[in-house]
């Protein structure tokens, strides 16, 4: 009787940890899964904000008139990111996304070089390098804001 005893305990007692073990676990699970969608999107954000200020700065070391276009990968954004907002206004590039629980968080803002000039079209950046102004009168908005 002494041994069936100790083995009714055991198991008792291994499913009470097996169930407080899993109230605790699932939820943090949950939690982290959800910050780890959020840190994608934050990287995946700047990543494309980091390719058009790369291709500003290659182009502000070329001659007046050249140009290169920067096309916005807005088919991994919209996976992996959801609501999105790029903005690139005179000389300041502004990007914001929203988490999982909806709240709007703003990247810092990136400043382009002097000179260059950016249009939008869809997906597609075009930069130029315009001699003639200083700081240029951007404003262009790539947006998915669901």
């Amino acid at each position: 009787m002494a041994r069936g005893q100790v083995t009714i305990e055991f198991v008792l007692i291994l499913i009470v940890v097996l169930v407080i073990v899993s109230t605790i676990s699932i939820p943090l699970i949950s939690y982290t899964e959800e910050n780890v969608r959020d840190i994608g999107g934050a990287i995946v954000l700047s990543q494309e904000i980091n390719k058009i200020v790369k291709s500003a700065e290659d182009l502000a070391l070329s001659g007046c008139g050249s140009s290169k276009t920067v096309y916005i990968d807005t088919n991994q954004l919209d996976s992996v990111v959801g609501a999105y907002s790029i903005k690139i206004k005179d000389q300041a590039i502004n990007a914001s996304f929203y988490l999982q629980n909806g709240t709007r968080v703003n990247l810092k803002p990136v400043s382009l070089p002097q000179y260059i000039a950016v249009s939008c079209n869809g997906n597609e950046i075009s930069l130029s390098k315009d001699c003639t102004t200083v700081y240029p009168d951007n404003d262009c908005e790539i947006t998915n804001l669901v």
